[in-house]
């Protein structure tokens, strides 16, 4: 599949990127050539691909407005590196999940059907991926590899890599991002005044995201699951952050998706009072917490009348409602009120399956934060676990025998 639109950088990569002005179609493609740690374009009859002055590789800074960051590279096979993150950025603008104007990617590759059997092997895959096949391209060569890696195991991963533009031993996306934005309506936190909701706060990062979440059962006529979500931050490093994790937290906290705290780190007395809020709204029935890095967030809701769960983060606790979550995204049947953060952290999950088919997000793997992602699991979790059943108190019965005298 090739996919294009408004948004370029595909995958960047340290040892594959272009930079200069250009005239550039999809024969260039093929015909550029490295020389030395950067290949330098320098064709100067149309102007493409302008975006705001960068650095080069060697750290000095592009200030000539006829300069241009221009990067092409194949796929890799680690998503947590500089090319993982710069693809993964690239998707997430094509597929509308973050807007970024002045970024334009084209990526070319066989999609996951054309991975099936032999059809990775055929050449309508090889077009496919390949946007100048039969140009600089030639056929035999592509038909010389694929028979390699047919008989070839070691090769089979180089070729679908190299040649089809396929990201090779890395997790696929967990949520169906279709399915969510589906499930997305206009609703606000009044509208579900004083309805009963769980809620949960996801305290595992003490500097980077932290997320809590309200969680609202289908009620009545209302077949959706609804989410509330509230993501902090530390203030003082909010625009470095939001350089590291290309995301626009700036407009997120302009918007209201996102809150801040004075420092470097984040401050459980403003998770508390996020907490405290709802509760003055909503018809708050337990709160979930993991006890890692909770400090003294549970104790202090304890007092303030709040009824505390401990979740512990792990494989059997997060499976269930990591399941259900799944399946009520794909159907359309979770409804955030079309969160803007919410939907950027869905794109971003990865999950770690077991033997058993068993289930959970990992945040190592994911690329990009998921903090509300699990918070919302949680929360999910005290949603549908039964009531423990109310023990009642012993009763017995007295038999009198004889009378009076």
């Amino acid at each position: 599949m090739a996919t294009a639109g408004y948004v370029g950088n595909p995958c960047a990569d340290p040892n594959g990127v272009e930079y200069g002005t250009c005239d550039f179609t999809l024969e260039d493609f093929a015909r550029l050539r490295r020389q030395g740690p950067v290949r330098d374009i320098t064709k100067l009859s149309l102007r493409l691909c302008e975006t705001q002055p960068r650095y080069r590789l060697d750290g000095t800074p592009i200030t000539d407005d006829l300069e241009y960051d221009m990067r092409i590279t194949t796929a890799g096979d680690d998503p947590v590196s500089p090319c993982g993150d710069e693809h993964a950025y690239a998707c997430q603008v094509l597929e509308r999940v973050l807007e970024d104007e002045a970024y334009f990617a084209f990526i070319a590759h066989a999609d996951p059907e054309d991975l099936e059997g032999d059809r990775w092997l055929s050449e309508g895959t090889a077009r496919k991926a390949n946007p100048n096949y039969g140009v600089s391209v030639k056929p035999d060569d592509l038909k010389s590899l694929a028979l390699k890696a047919k008989n070839m195991p070691a090769a089979a991963a180089a070729y679908q890599q190299k040649r089809l533009n396929v990201w090779v031993n890395t997790a696929a996306p967990w949520l169906s991002l279709e399915g969510w934005r589906k499930g997305q309506s206009s609703w606000s936190a009044e509208d579900m005044r004083g309805q009963p909701c769980w809620l949960a706060a996801d305290l595992s990062s003490k500097i980077d995201l932290c997320a809590a979440a309200a969680v609202f059962p289908p009620r009545g006529e209302r077949k959706k699951w609804r989410v509330l979500i509230a993501c902090l931050t530390p203030e003082d490093t909010l625009i470095e952050r939001a350089q590291r994790d290309r995301a626009p937290y700036l407009l997120w906290k302009e918007q209201g998706y996102l809150f801040t705290n004075p420092g470097n780190r984040i401050d459980q007395d403003a998770v508390l009072d996020i907490l405290k809020g709802w509760a003055g709204l909503f018809d708050v029935q337990e709160v979930g917490l993991d006890p890692w890095n909770a400090g003294n967030l549970a104790t202090d809701l304890e007092k303030e009348g709040f009824d505390v769960i401990e979740i512990p983060q792990n494989l059997s606790q997060m499976s269930g409602p990591s399941k259900d979550f799944e399946a009520d995204v794909l159907d359309g049947l979770v409804d955030a009120g079309g969160n803007p953060l919410m939907a950027w952290c869905v794109s971003n999950v990865v999950v770690d399956r077991d033997g058993k088919d068993n289930i959970y997000p990992v945040k190592k793997k994911s690329r990009g934060r998921i903090d509300p992602v699990i918070a919302t699991l949680m929360a999910r979790k005290l949603a549908t676990v039964p009531p423990a059943p109310v023990e009642k108190p012993a009763q017995f019965q007295m038999l009198v025998l004889g009378g009076s005298r």
